[in-house]
Formats: structure tokens, sequence, C-alpha cells
């Protein structure tokens, strides 16, 4: 067993009214977490050392992470359109045993480069990365992520 001081990666472990999921991250990271009762409930954000902000506007993130109450089909909806004119890629992946979609291409944000999209039960896991300096880590960070369903 690993001490915890000797692993690179520390924890984010959901609330369990959230579904108590956890996320690993490298844990010289910086990160902010926003907890809420409905609509975007959680919303975590992981950055290399310091999370920054220019003019109340968050700077690309490495990883975001958000739980949001939206099914499947509502969230990726959104992006129908682009899939179907090839401007995004989706593919079929798997995260922590859970089937989810892989998206990447020309988000309507402009800031995402990167997302996966995890439905669990009603609600829907999205992973995002907006620097794709970090899209080693961000990759290592889904790989890592344990979502009971």
């Amino acid at each position: 067993h690993v001490k915890a001081n000797e692993s690179p990666y520390r924890a984010y472990v959901a609330p369990p009214e959230f579904g108590s999921f956890v996320i690993n991250f490298p844990k010289n990271w910086s990160s902010y977490v926003d907890h809420e009762t409905s609509g975007k409930q959680v919303s975590l954000v992981l950055n290399p050392d310091f999370v920054n902000r220019t003019n109340g506007v968050d700077d690309p993130m490495a990883t975001r992470v958000t739980l949001q109450e939206r099914t499947k089909d509502q969230y990726l909806s959104q992006y129908a359109a682009l899939v179907k004119t090839k401007a995004m890629k989706q593919t079929s992946i798997t995260v922590s045993g859970q089937p989810a979609y892989d998206l990447t291409g020309k988000f309507p944000s402009g800031k995402t480069i990167h997302e996966v999209v995890v439905p669990i039960r009603d609600k829907v896991m999205t992973f995002s990365t907006e620097n794709a300096i970090y899209g080693n880590e961000f990759n290592q960070i889904v790989a890592s992520a344990k979502i009971i369903p």
C-alpha cells in the first residue's frame, strides 16, 4: 500500500449526495470545486500552478469535471449538428467501467478542445480540457476516475 505522500496524485471525493465519485489528479496541481443542490451540481477545476482568472473569466484550464442534472440525450444534442457535419468527432469509450462518449473538435465555447461525457443514471459527468499542453494528464485523470453507477 503506497502512502499518500509517496503517490504523485491526490483525490477529490464528491459528497455522497453526488455519488461519491473520485477524481485523482496530480498532487502539485491547484483546484477549486463548487457544489450546488441542482443544475450543475459539481464543478471541479484542476490546473497546474494557479487557477487563473482574467477580468472575471477563467483562463484555459487543464481539466474541468462537472456533474449535471441533464440526460445524456439532452447533453449530447447540443453537439449533434457538429458531429453530423464532422466539425466534431464523437467516439464511444469506457470510463470507470461505464459507457462514455469522447468528443474532439470545434466546440461552440471556443475554449474546450476535448470532452468526455459519462452518463450516470439521469445525469451526465463531463471531463473537459481547454489546454492541449495537458492532454496526457487529462487522459490520466479520466482513466483513473472512479464512478459508482
